[in-house]
């Protein structure tokens, strides 16, 4: 497996937690790599989007664009309050036809399959977030693909 990075912004607070992301990534031609799974905190792209990136000087690649989209949505759930453990979560979110992986950073991402009922998914990370057992971002929101 193979990594490139990309340089986050943070908002005012500080949020995302880090300056920048490694992302795990195929080659696909000459400076392009696909996702293999979609990003903690990196906003706008999923899994099986294609990105191009260079190198630096230090030959590190680093993600400039996104050349084409996998038609894949995302989401990342972060479990509040010590309500809900994030392999519940990961539970939770597979019996409605998603992959879900915990991360190291605390939080869950949650990729639907493309046969998944998006309503359904989005309906449960709402009420999840009403019930106040965990708050959530949409990477790429379905609604506007």
């Amino acid at each position: 497996m193979q990594v490139i990075h990309v340089a986050l912004e943070q908002d005012s607070t500080g949020y995302p937690p880090y300056e920048y992301e490694e992302l795990f990534v195929d080659p696909v031609g000459p400076g392009l790599w696909k996702l293999r799974v979609s990003p903690a905190f990196l906003m706008g792209v999923a899994r099986g989007d294609v990105l191009r990136a260079d190198k630096d000087a230090n030959g590190v690649d680093w993600a400039t664009q996104v050349v084409s989209t996998g038609g894949n949505w995302c989401s990342r759930v972060i479990p509040l309050g010590g309500r809900i453990t994030l392999g519940s979560v990961v539970e939770e979110f597979e019996k409605l036809g998603c992959e879900a992986r915990e991360t190291g950073l605390g939080l869950v991402i949650v990729e639907p399959q493309p046969d998944a009922g998006v309503n359904q998914i989005l309906d449960r990370l709402q009420s999840g977030r009403v019930e106040g057992i965990w708050d959530f971002d949409l990477g790429v929101d379905p609604r506007a693909m």
